[in-house]
């Protein structure tokens, strides 16, 4: 992760509204979602973990189908709380289709 400047969280928040959210962007805003929600990580700072959940939710509005969408979402909550029953079963078609092998289910 590079250097992440303290901003204020009303203006990470104000430029991200500003933001186009469509495909030709989706891919760049998952990044920057990734990189915030490192930052949370590291630094427990709740403005980082707002800003990354305003990301979520407006990919999430481009794509609610994408399966790496979903999974950073599960991940996002996943940080404050358990996953509600109907969270984890929301992860189950994934789990269904890019986690099987030939075989059986990787463990």
């Amino acid at each position: 992760m590079g250097k992440l400047y303290d901003v204020d969280e009303k203006i990470l928040l104000a430029e991200l509204d500003k933001g186009e959210f469509n495909k030709a962007t989706e891919g760049n805003f998952t990044q920057l979602f990734i990189e915030i929600l490192s930052a949370y990580d590291i630094l427990k700072n709740e403005k980082y973990y707002n800003v990354a959940k305003s990301i979520s939710d407006r990919l999430m509005e481009v794509d609610p189908n994408a399966a790496y969408l979903l999974i950073n979402k599960l991940q996002l909550i996943k940080r404050k709380r358990a996953l509600t029953e109907k969270e984890k079963f929301m992860s189950y078609p994934i789990f269904n289709k890019y986690c099987r092998t030939t075989h059986g289910v990787i463990s």
